[in-house]
């Protein structure tokens, strides 16, 4: 009888076999193919299918073609970077459904040596959005975000003439006042 060694001893061998004849008969010349040969290869072709492909198409050579894709697909699955480079100047619309009007132009992307001023801009804003909404009692859309004009028009009048150290000094004393306020 057989005992289990003999057994894994056989099927190592047959395995080495198998594979060295797969080696020979995969680099024969395509001149000397027989019909027999070549239809052994097809049956022994372990590589899967193309499932993607229709029955019709798979024994063709024919390069694999994705069908177009909608616009619905292309928008949402668009992960392309937005340029950042530019400011977008979009108003943005809150949770609430105000929308936001963008800031003045002046005061978007400073340099961090004229943050400053943007700083003290938007607390001259916030300070007066505060206060509106305090003296009506009510939070319209028109008066918790109301327009830069009126605070660009009053950053200028603070702050012309002024250096970095006094902007500073406007801006902390003004969001003091926001902070009181809220």
């Amino acid at each position: 009888m057989l005992d289990r060694k003999t057994l894994v001893i056989g099927a190592a061998s047959l395995a080495v076999g198998v594979a060295i004849g797969g080696v020979f008969l995969g680099n024969a010349p395509h001149a000397e193919t027989s019909p027999v040969i070549q239809a052994e290869r097809d049956f022994m072709d372990f590589t899967m299918p193309d499932l993607a492909r229709s029955d019709e198409t798979r024994g063709t050579n024919e390069p694999d073609v994705e069908p177009p894709a909608s616009q619905t697909e292309k928008d949402f699955m668009d992960f392309t970077m937005p340029d950042l480079s530019q400011s977008q100047g979009v108003e943005e619309t809150t949770r609430h459904g105000c929308v936001k009007p963008a800031r003045p132009q002046w005061a978007v992307n400073r340099s961090p040596q004229e943050a400053d001023n943007a700083v003290l801009l938007k607390a001259i804003y916030d300070m007066r959005r505060y206060e509106n909404i305090i003296e009506t009692n009510s939070c319209p859309c028109d008066i918790e975000h109301p327009s830069w004009n009126s605070a660009d028009q009053e950053y200028n009048e603070v702050a012309t003439g002024k250096d970095r150290a006094e902007i500073q000094d406007l801006g902390g004393e003004v969001l003091r006042e926001v902070a009181r306020l809220l």
